[in-house]
């Protein structure tokens, strides 16, 4: 998704997850011969309206394009984000890097601050 987005605007998604130009050119050769891709990330609910333009753009290399929307709870994703930050803790910089609890870190994502 990071291909879409404008890097000033999402610095932080477009340094950890930079684009794969790549894979966007082995997407158009597919386009070229017919075929079918499934292109899937959470990050597109970052794009704005400049980025969906883009996606739109190329996607219109085929004749035919579904969209299919999955809606994930709110809450579902939160234990979710939880447990892969103390994943990456504990696989990365040790004990002291994630040290909020659930409820915290919850507690944190509801604020109005972010505090």
């Amino acid at each position: 998704a990071t291909c879409f987005m404008n890097a000033a605007s999402k610095p932080y998604f477009t340094r950890r997850y930079p684009c794969v130009p790549c894979l966007l050119l082995a997407g158009s050769e597919i386009a070229q011969r017919k075929r079918n891709v499934f292109i899937s990330a959470e990050d597109f609910t970052l794009l704005d309206k400049d980025g969906l333009k883009v996606l739109f753009a190329y996607l219109s290399q085929w004749d035919d394009v579904t969209v299919i929307i999955y809606y994930r709870r709110y809450y579902s994703w939160l234990a979710s984000n939880h447990n892969q930050k103390i994943k990456d803790r504990t696989l990365k910089d040790g004990a002291e890097k994630w040290d909020l609890t659930i409820n915290d870190y919850i507690a944190r994502h509801l604020s109005c601050d972010g505090t």
